[in-house]
């Protein structure tokens, strides 16, 4: 019957495993391990012990042999504090308490057995603080009430990282909330560049391609946190610098919760030195109201009361639920608040009160942009009389669509006629920002041999951007996020010496920037008209389009593109068996990541026009001081303009592929040896439909058809996926990436231990667009206002571009894509001259370490280290 159980669950676990690896393949460590040798007191090893851990919080209890070598190691041991209990025949029995299992750390529980009947037992209560004899790795851990207690700027448990003396935080402190992901992931572990870490929960990366973290776990939903920092360990990977790694909250054999809360309605909120410059420089202003409110609550325990009735299944089954927010005002912060905004006069077109800023007739403007006639009810080119009156634009030169944009810049704040100064001003402007974040585990021994669990977060953040205007078609937008993780781990006990650990994780992390003037119309929203019909429905973002005005006071601009989205995705998935042979625990395994990131690019896509006044100046030039840039606008005369269409949506796509090995050989009881290697293959990104640059070729030839007839012959050109012999990957990445990892642990005497340890990593490298070709740029710039202007209902801004808008070619024109302007290549890659790809490389950092602990009492320890790494 024990071989056909054996048997059965050994079917069990590899049918998992292969269903499991068919859905998709990494983690990093969501365990630890608890080690330990048992010998007699005179130092004789003890084989065929009974060795049972169980956790202290949940009852569960496992159950191991210890071999010939008297050795016995626990894999895959949730973080949390263990009981060991050790029998064998003519023995005293063991018993030690206490023992704290930590996120990805080896414990070491050693017994020397006395002689006697194993009715008798001796207690040993485990030090709150113990050496790390099993590791050279370094880093810290921290425990949930740590996590806890620290005061943690913005509630967030990675910033626990500031307590590590290896980490050096390169972000603004104040962006670290919920909301500020790109300011979390601005630090720099064991020296690597700074971007360059892996973010992992519940043993699955939650990092972007880049290295940027998606979401921040909430402070009652951790159990532990760890900075890991020079650690030699294979099963690391894709990071060039460390790993913020954490584990959720399962839940224990009772019930408890939390709730917490706080707030601050104060306005002692200081100000920041550029904000006192930009309302007032001689006097200090206070800051908008900026209520805050903080919240969290949790709860958790067994799944069913033990008073329930329930199938036998259902024993040892423990959840967590937690959710967290916040909603907090904020000011304007770095901003201009002062503008000069057209008066009720100046948007009519009537500018007779600017007697000081003469205004000329764009009708009567000379061939060489000269002008002598002032621009006056009647349009004629006389000194002013009794029928004229100067700076009023007549009637017929009025454009809708002009006219109307002037009326949308807020009213202005104080009285009096331009002067060159501002006549708006707006310092009390503040916005509001949410977050709620939703968490819950589930973990469930359905028998000695497999423990799993599975855990979920959903975050959902708002985060308006504020505009000193505050008008509908200011340029103020609302960004959106939405994150999504799931994660399931699952623990196989093949026999007492192997285990076999499978985990699948999922993430999504939504980014969008949208204006509150989405669903606005170009073809009728101008008041009833708007852009010709062919130019309306070319615009691809449904925003009021980009107005900025130049030259009038502090520069005043309303409308802007929408920003995205964007989607980054990944599936996760990691295999790891771990063996133990006499002294030797030995762990390999494979790692596999799939990335996706999709983007819908729409900036630009809404128009830009840019106002100067040229048209209504004497010479033709950009007047410095004058309101003539909001005369232009009424007559419809821009003076640039740009549209930016794109071919539509882009999904780009990369593989990560890992293997690795690990020996951790306990040569005994002082000396450890940690030696690991690591092979990780990226093909490099893709793009689903090849709508991608992966290179340039400097050597290719190609012509085309010049002025007069004449042939141009062209060297060099963009190399499309897919065409001409090009790669589909981006580009020509390296694939050689090698990881030797080794560590030396050695403790002369009981209270000390001395690290050692060399390694070498591979930073990541994001994916990036590359679409030169698929995203086109239209421009339109008429130089100084030469020749006479066509104002009105004729004028550019009713139909921009007629002579029409330059559409995005693909690869069509292969080499001669983007013939006649620059080209750069992506900011993410290195172009090199003479190279046909663009030289993307893999960073590759080397970690090296040397430390000393020395434990003074049992709650002191002195840490003293060299740490180095070569990037």
């Amino acid at each position: 019957m024990k071989f056909i159980q054996a048997r059965t669950r050994h079917l069990v676990a590899f049918i998992f495993v292969m269903l499991v690896g068919l859905t998709g393949v990494f983690a990093q460590q969501s365990t630890g391990s608890l080690r330990g040798e048992v010998t007699d007191t005179q130092g004789a090893d003890i084989g065929s012990a009974k060795v049972i851990l169980t956790n202290q919080e949940t009852k569960v209890a496992r159950v191991a042999v210890t071999n010939d070598k008297g050795i016995y190691q626990f894999g895959g041991v949730d973080p949390g504090t263990y009981k060991v209990t050790i029998s064998m025949a003519g023995f005293k029995s063991f018993d030690a308490a206490g023992n704290i299992v930590g996120l990805g750390a080896t414990t070491t529980v050693d017994a020397a057995l006395q002689i006697g009947a194993t009715s008798e037992t001796i207690e040993v209560t485990a030090d709150s603080l113990v050496l790390n004899t099993a590791s050279a790795s370094g880093g810290q851990l921290f425990t949930a009430q740590q996590v806890e207690d620290m005061p943690l700027l913005g509630r967030n448990p990675f910033m626990m990282e500031a307590f590590d003396s290896n980490v050096v935080l390169l972000g603004d402190p104040r962006y670290v909330r919920a909301e500020d992901q790109t300011g979390s992931s601005q630090v720099s572990l064991a020296g690597a560049p700074s971007n360059s870490n892996s973010y992992v929960v519940d043993g699955i990366p939650i990092s972007t391609s880049s290295g940027g973290v998606t979401f921040i776990p909430t402070i009652e939903a951790v159990e532990n946190a760890k900075i890991q920092t020079n650690t030699y360990d294979a099963e690391i990977g894709r990071s060039g610098g460390g790993v913020f790694n954490s584990t959720l909250k399962s839940g224990s054999a009772q019930y408890h919760g939390v709730l917490y809360g706080e707030t601050r309605q104060t306005g002692w909120t200081s100000n920041l030195w550029y904000d006192k410059a930009y309302v007032d420089p001689t006097k200090d202003t206070p800051t908008p109201n900026a209520e805050t409110y903080v919240y969290e609550g949790a709860f958790g325990g067994p799944l069913l009361p033990n008073w329930v009735k329930k199938p036998h299944w259902l024993d040892n089954t423990f959840f967590w639920v937690a959710e967290a927010g916040y909603r907090q005002g904020q000011p304007l912060s770095g901003v201009t608040t002062s503008f000069y905004v057209p008066t009720a006069l100046e948007r009519a077109g009537n500018f007779s009160a600017d007697t000081a800023y003469p205004l000329y007739d764009p009708t009567q403007r000379a061939a060489n942009g000269t002008n002598t006639c002032r621009l006056s009810l009647l349009g004629d080119c006389g000194a002013g009389g009794p029928s004229d009156t100067l700076n009023v634009i007549p009637t017929a030169y009025i454009n809708k669509i002009g006219l109307y944009t002037a009326g949308q810049f807020p009213n202005p704040t104080t009285s009096g006629i331009y002067g060159g100064g501002t006549n708006f001003s707006n310092n009390g402007t503040s916005f509001k920002t949410r977050d709620d974040t939703y968490s819950g585990k589930l973990e469930h021994t359905f028998a000695p041999w497999y423990t799993a669990s599975a855990s979920y977060v959903h975050s959902a953040i708002q985060e308006p951007s504020g505009n000193a205007l505050a008008v509908i078609f200011a340029n103020s937008n609302k960004l959106l996020r939405y994150t999504d993780a799931t994660a399931v781990n699952n623990t196989f006990t093949i026999n007492p010496t192997t285990l076999l650990t499978v985990a699948y994780g999922f993430n999504r992390y939504y980014s969008a920037s949208f204006q509150y003037s989405t669903g606005f119309n170009a073809a009728t929203g101008f008041g009833g008209t708007g852009f010709s019909p062919s130019f309306a429905k070319l615009l691809q973002s449904p925003t009021f389009p980009a107005i900025t005005l130049g030259g009038v006071g502090s520069t005043a601009s309303i409308g802007a593109s929408n920003g995205g989205p964007t989607v980054y995705a990944s599936n996760n998935v990691a295999v790891s068996a771990t063996k133990t042979l006499n002294r030797h625990t030995v762990k390999a395994g494979y790692a596999y990541r799939a990335f996706d990131v999709y983007t819908n690019p729409t900036s630009g896509g809404a128009g830009a026009f840019t106002f100067n006044g040229q048209f209504t100046s004497a010479t033709g030039a950009a007047p410095t001081n004058s309101p003539a840039a909001i005369a232009d606008l009424i007559m419809g005369l821009p003076s640039t303009a740009t549209l930016t269409l794109n071919t539509g949506s882009f999904i780009n796509t990369e593989g990560y592929h890992a293997v690795y090995a690990q020996d951790d050989y306990r040569i005994s009881e002082k000396l450890t040896i940690n030696v690991g290697l690591r092979y990780e293959y990226e093909a490099g990104q893709s793009e689903k439909t090849n709508r991608y640059n992966v290179g340039f070729n400097p050597t290719a030839t190609s012509s085309y058809t010049g002025a007069g007839g004449n042939t141009v012959n062209v060297v060099g050109g963009i190399q499309f996926a897919g065409q001409n012999g090009a790669p589909t990957n981006c580009c020509n990445n390296s694939k050689t990436k090698f990881s030797p990892r080794i560590g030396v642990s050695y403790s002369p005497r009981k209270d000390t231990v001395i690290h050692a340890g060399f390694g070498v990593f591979y930073a990541p490298v994001g994916i990036a667009a590359a679409t030169t070709g698929y995203s086109q740029t239209s421009t339109y710039s008429p130089g100084n206002a030469t020749g006479p202007a066509t104002v009105g209902a004729n004028a550019y801004l009713s139909a921009p571009f007629a002579s029409g808008v330059l559409l995005p070619t693909g690869n069509t024109l292969g080499a001669l894509t983007g013939i006649g302007s620059s080209f750069t290549g992506s900011s993410t890659y290195a172009f090199t001259t003479g190279l046909q790809d663009f030289a993307k490389r893999y960073p590759l950092v080397e970690q090296y370490s040397l430390d000393v602990q020395h434990q003074f009492k049992k709650d002191v320890l002195l840490k003293v280290g060299y740490y180095g790494a070569h990037a």
